[in-house]
């Protein structure tokens, strides 16, 4: 039996195993998500691809320094459910992170294997063992498809007693609740919109973010015991000091960048020139407002879009969107 000594060392496999997506005759037709999860199979060689780096520089590259190594390690021998489990107290949000995040940039940017090819698939690999996982828990998407819009507690009279009040239902307020609630205490999620999720609900479009996917995300995080009241702004129905006076030990206030960005030309204040971020947030709000969706076009409520030409000033990805 050889040792890791004598073990011969692996030959790096520069290409990745491709990251599947519906085809494009079939996606142009309708607003469904694009990419497909790898299978377990699939998930398992690209996993292996991993080099197992003493000094992982994905994990140094990435915003959050999650335990990427080990839970590449755990999906490469097959252990998917557990690799969550271990992800889920660093990223309570893989999900979707494994959708959105800019891994070229960060994790991926950072893996030696891109040097000479391309880098290990981490965000695939991350949406992939997300997924396993919240199946395990047996958070189906198809049972959450519909659910992210409630109904949900709302209003002043339905906050519930807990220790810690998180001031906005996006990213940062749900890291924040989850990250509370492992800690043995009470969260309570106060969000002034509809539905919770921030910019995940109202920004990214079905096509890259299906809202049962957050929906998923967002059921686990109430397992855990995290409790969400929506429509309720914070310094107009209630305030920090009547936060505080509740029982409340302490108030995390993440209210998000909620100001779209100006382009600081003339006639950006005229009838018919909208934000992106307007502009996404009404398509989203009509999504959330008509129920389950199935992936049709929905345009965004008191704005009909037929026979008129649009110029989109920008080529990133939210003029993309």
């Amino acid at each position: 039996m050889s040792t890791p000594a004598t073990r011969p060392a692996r030959k790096p496999q520069y290409q990745r195993v491709p990251i599947p997506h519906r085809p494009v005759a079939e996606r142009v037709r309708d607003f469904s998500e694009v990419a497909i999860t790898y299978t377990d199979a699939d998930a398992v060689v690209e996993a292996q691809r991993c080099l197992q780096c003493y000094r992982p520089a994905c994990e140094e590259a990435c915003p959050n320094h999650n335990p990427i190594k080990a839970f590449l390690r755990l999906v490469a021998e097959g252990r998917p459910e557990q690799a969550a489990q271990l992800l889920w107290p660093h990223n309570p949000l893989p999900a979707c992170t494994g959708r959105v995040c800019a891994w070229e940039r960060q994790c991926e940017g950072a893996c030696p294997l891109a040097r000479k090819g391309q880098a290990v698939a981490i965000g695939a690999l991350e949406r992939y063992l997300a997924e396993k996982g919240l199946a395990h828990l047996g958070l189906d998407s198809q049972d959450a498809a519909g659910s992210l819009a409630g109904p949900w507690p709302s209003g002043r009279q339905a906050i519930p007693r807990g220790d810690v009040a998180v001031v906005g239902a996006g990213p940062a307020g749900l890291a924040c609740a989850s990250t509370v609630a492992l800690a043995g205490l009470r969260p309570v999620v106060l969000d002034s919109w509809v539905a919770p999720g921030g910019v995940m609900s109202y920004g990214i479009p079905e096509f890259v973010l299906p809202k049962a996917v957050l929906a998923q995300e967002i059921r686990r995080l109430q397992r855990l015991g995290v409790q969400f009241v929506q429509q309720v702004r914070v310094g107009r129905d209630i305030t920090l000091e009547e936060l505080l006076a509740m029982g409340f030990r302490a108030v995390f206030v993440a209210v998000g960048a909620n100001e779209p960005a100006r382009a600081g030309v003339p006639g950006e204040d005229l009838q018919g020139v909208v934000s992106a971020r307007d502009f996404l947030a009404e398509v989203a709000l009509g999504r959330l407002r008509s129920g389950p969706q199935d992936g049709r076009a929905s345009h965004p409520p008191g704005r009909p879009l037929d026979g008129l030409r649009v110029v989109v000033i920008g080529a990133g990805n939210t003029a993309m969107d």
